[in-house]
């Protein structure tokens, strides 16, 4: 992340590669703690990614996101 905010915050199509994999992680880990909230926000930044990284993938990733986050209530994200 360091080399992104070197570059002023704009993401790279090589940064939104390499960040891909992490997002995936972190999903895979809050879904395995139970963290909805968390496991729903690392799925929207990895949607996000694939959108512009992974066209033919970035369908997929957008529903899940649109599914996870769909049952959440942004009090319990803290987004009042």
């Amino acid at each position: 992340m360091r080399q992104v905010a070197d570059r002023g915050g704009r993401l790279a199509p090589d940064d939104a590669r390499r960040l891909a994999p992490h997002f995936t992680a972190a999903r895979t880990e809050a879904e395995e703690h139970g963290n909805l909230g968390e496991q729903a926000i690392a799925q929207a930044h990895l949607a996000l990614v694939t959108a512009f990284t992974d066209p033919a993938r970035s369908d997929d990733e957008i529903t899940l996101a649109e599914q996870l986050l769909a049952g959440l209530d942004q009090r319990a994200l803290g987004c009042e």
